[in-house]
């Protein structure tokens, strides 16, 4: 079993690296948490998911599979705003481990990020982790380029068997250098909730402070017709924005298409795809 992980883990390792060089070319990254997040309004905090990876990264500590995922953005339907992001996640022990690339602009402004993170479980109720990130900054035609490293943490706990409240602390290290302007990095904090209401309905709610900026306020609805298929809306506010997505799971494969609105730029649509290899034993 051993051998069979690690023969599938390098052969893949190969091809999202090569993806990657496939997909350098002029357009770059800011952080994105795939189509899932972006219908149920980036209220996730809380949530264990494989998209964890751009959000709380307390939420992979419940990974057992090895799996990888791609997601595209594109914000108001704009192709200067195109942002793709790639992720490898799997699971073992004593906990999960997960690296993924992002891009995020175009030619005159373009950002890429490489995370690492860790995640595991503490007494099956707690979950911790924690991201490492180095953020490239492109800017002009004379690409003047800046760096800037930090991390995210995050956890989650299960309060009862139907609520879970997730807090993650972003970009902290960048307070040392605010009055300075020398992280290209935002310092962000997120707290959350949520409640399985029933085996049909989720409910997730989170509110995010960003420096200098109003809190924000996110909802977020999932509804489980069915084992293979979901929908989903959220709302956040300031400044009003709603969503909406589906998602379909195919043996293997998991699509989720979603769509955020603004009231004045408009749509942003959102595809993510993600593939589990085989499992891991935790």
């Amino acid at each position: 079993m051993n051998t069979i992980f690690t023969f599938l883990f390098s052969k893949l390792l190969c091809f999202f690296i090569f993806g990657w060089l496939l997909l350098f070319s002029p357009a770059t990254a800011t952080g994105q948490s795939g189509a899932r997040s972006i219908a149920l309004a980036e209220s996730t905090v809380a949530d264990h998911s494989f998209w964890a990876v751009g959000g709380n990264p307390a939420g992979l500590a419940t990974h057992k599979y090895l799996e990888a995922g791609f997601s595209t953005k594109n914000s108001y339907l704009l192709k200067e705003l195109q942002s793709t992001e790639m992720a490898l996640a799997f699971g073992g022990k004593p906990g999960s481990m997960a690296i993924s690339l992002t891009r995020f602009g175009f030619s005159l402004y373009s950002e890429n990020k490489l995370g690492l993170s860790y995640a595991r479980n503490f007494r099956e109720k707690i979950s911790v982790g924690i991201e490492l990130h180095y953020t490239t900054l492109v800017v002009g035609e004379e690409k003047l380029k800046s760096s800037s490293g930090d991390f995210n943490a995050g956890i989650i706990f299960q309060a009862t068997s139907k609520v879970k409240i997730g807090f993650q602390a972003g970009n902290p290290g960048s307070f040392l250098f605010l009055k300075e302007n020398k992280s290209n990095e935002i310092p962000f904090f997120r707290l959350g909730m949520v409640f399985d209401e029933s085996k049909n309905l989720r409910i997730l709610v989170e509110t995010e402070k960003i420096i200098d900026q109003k809190p924000v306020w996110k909802c977020g609805l999932e509804i489980f017709p069915c084992d293979k298929f979901t929908i989903m809306t959220g709302i956040s506010a300031p400044p009003l924005s709603i969503s909406v997505g589906s998602g379909l799971k195919l043996h293997r494969l998991q699509i989720d298409i979603a769509s955020s609105y603004h009231h004045v730029l408009g749509f942003s649509p959102c595809l993510s795809i993600q593939y589990s290899l085989n499992k891991c034993k935790k």
